[in-house]
């Protein structure tokens, strides 16, 4: 005769339950990071406009400073800081450092007698970091010694 199979007992259906449950947790938690990660991927996306809007800004107050009337732009690039910084948005400071290679490439040379050689005398894009990551990198002109 062959032994019959055993019948399933309270004990039994428990660990089955938990079983499923561990694994519909762990699908669960599988969802969240994908979730997570196309937040931070739109996010990111929203922030590199406001950061593209806020160097227009810039450059146009910088124009109409020159010609005597800012109007309200200081206004609008004041509030865009503002909105970057409420998202963990900051610059990445460069002028008159050293380029810090994880965020600013060197694209150009300024001869300067004065600024000490291979100090960032001018940011043609600003670098921007989000939460301590590289958003945007920045492009710099570093001094160097006349000859």
């Amino acid at each position: 005769m062959s032994a019959s199979p055993r019948a399933k007992g309270p004990l039994d259906l428990v660990e089955s339950r938990v079983r499923n449950l561990l694994i519909e947790q762990a699908d669960a938690r599988e969802r969240l990071e994908r979730a997570k990660k196309k937040d931070d991927d739109a996010r990111k996306a929203l922030l590199l406009a406001v950061v593209g809007v806020k160097d227009a800004a810039e450059a146009y107050l910088t124009d109409a400073e020159a010609k005597g009337d800012p109007g309200h732009l200081g206004d609008v690039v004041g509030l865009l800081a503002r909105l970057l910084a409420a998202n963990q948005v900051e610059e990445a400071a460069a002028l008159g450092r050293e380029p810090d290679g994880r965020w600013h490439r060197v694209v150009d040379t300024v001869v300067d007698g004065v600024i000490e050689e291979g100090k960032v005398v001018k940011e043609f894009l600003k670098a921007y970091l989000w939460k301590g990551d590289l958003l945007r990198g920045g492009q710099v002109a570093v001094a160097r010694r006349g000859e």
